[in-house]
């Protein structure tokens, strides 16, 4: 997800993205209120099958169902991985992760407290450092396909 905001930010679609991952034990937010309401009513039930859940979840007025295919799923994993260096293990305790205009850096941070000081991340690798947004996009076109 770090990846893909860093990318988002790159290609243009946005000018300054805020991943928050909260604490274990302090999630009181609107995800988890729209959650609360949908269980409401299909843990009352005896749900088998995907269509089942589906059907459920469909009665709820603040719940869309969009139904995915195969194809909707694309391999970001192997796209992301080109360009970006690997982040798994290297990041443990911060909860923000911010990137903006600032190409591709991530700038990590534990919480919004002044106490807590940003690191600053370059996350392309060496071989993509001066890759513009027309090679970016053109890479995408070659390796961005279905999941097999």
């Amino acid at each position: 997800m770090i990846k893909l905001a860093v990318w988002l930010a790159e290609l243009g679609y946005f000018q300054k993205i805020n991943f928050i991952f909260l604490v274990v034990g302090h999630t009181k937010n609107a995800a988890d209120r729209l959650f609360n309401s949908m269980k409401k009513e299909y843990r009352k039930h005896n749900i088998f099958t995907f269509e089942d859940l589906v059907s459920k979840l469909g009665e709820s007025d603040s719940v869309t169902i969009h139904q995915p295919n195969a194809n909707d799923f694309l391999d970001y994993d192997k796209l992301l991985d080109g360009p970006y260096r690997k982040l798994a293990g290297q990041i443990k305790k911060n909860h923000i992760f911010t990137c903006d205009d600032m190409d591709d850096v991530m700038k990590l941070q534990q919480s919004n407290l002044l106490e807590h000081q940003e690191t600053l991340v370059c996350l392309r690798k060496t071989n993509w450092k001066d890759a513009d947004l027309r090679e970016l996009t053109e890479y995408a076109e070659r390796v961005l396909k279905p999941i097999p």
